[in-house]
């Protein structure tokens, strides 16, 4: 079985064609990412507001391109969040809250 996973995550993985490179004069060239260590966030598909607790730049496989993606935690009243307390959400997919 683990044969098999293994074989399906390389899959995956060659499913590109070639691992992508980061882009050229990294990290010079990249983006400055939008939010902060701390800011407060909301997404839809957290359902409530969360904060920025870590940052990566990531491969987009569906734009083709690298992006930032954020590490937040959300926020621990609600029943969803009883045993997932984080998401991982692109830069576009969040919005400031006041």
């Amino acid at each position: 079985m683990t044969q098999s996973l293994n074989s399906n995550l390389a899959n995956n993985i060659y499913s590109f064609g070639c691992f992508p490179h980061l882009p050229a004069n990294f990290p010079e060239s990249t983006e400055m990412p939008f939010y902060l260590y701390g800011d407060h966030v909301y997404s839809d598909s957290m359902e409530d507001y969360g904060i920025v607790i870590g940052r990566f730049y990531a491969f987009d496989g569906n734009l083709e391109r690298w992006r930032w993606r954020y590490l937040i935690l959300t926020h621990q009243d609600l029943v969803i969040n009883s045993f997932f307390s984080t998401f991982i959400c692109w830069e576009t997919d969040l919005e400031p809250v006041d």
